[in-house]
């Protein structure tokens, strides 16, 4: 057995969505043993976990990278004033972020909250290119807009 579960993981390492069947014929076994031993080494916590390789392309999802030609230390990013919109969402709020300046690494916080999580942090928004934010948080509408603080590298850098 020892053999077989070996080959399995090399197999499943490589290929985590397989179908049984397939890996049955792959290993010169049937499905039953297949799956009995994948069983047996989920529970040993031989496998831990199952890994998923996604074509973010194809998602319409845009993701981007600034780059400078610039050391950071060397950069100097005018004042951005960020406006912020939320909506009420389950959950939550939906932040909308937009500023009329390049804002580099922005960052938003709830003040005094410590149980609430944000989507992203450290993000740059481009002029024109609104950002939209999902916070997880039980604060009604009020006190979310009074605690809700956002900063940018242009706040913690003297010009």
């Amino acid at each position: 057995m020892e053999e077989l579960r070996k080959q399995i993981l090399l197999y499943l390492e490589k290929h985590s969505r397989v179908d049984l069947g397939e890996l049955a014929v792959l290993l010169g076994t049937d499905e039953v043993t297949v799956a009995n031993e994948i069983s047996a080494m989920e529970r040993a916590k031989i496998i831990c976990g199952y890994h998923t390789l996604i074509d973010w392309d194809k998602t319409g999802t845009e993701y981007t990278n600034n780059y400078f030609l610039a050391k950071q230390k060397d950069m100097h990013y005018a004042v951005a004033r960020i406006n912020k919109d939320f909506v009420p969402t389950k959950g939550g709020y939906e932040v909308t972020l937009s500023c009329d300046v390049f804002a580099r690494g922005v960052f938003l916080s709830l003040q005094e909250d410590i149980d609430n999580f944000i989507s992203d942090n450290y993000m740059d928004i481009l002029p024109g290119k609104p950002v939209t934010l999902k916070v997880t948080t039980e604060l009604p509408s009020l006190q979310f807009a009074e605690k809700l603080q956002v900063a940018s590298f242009s706040d913690a850098v003297e010009q």
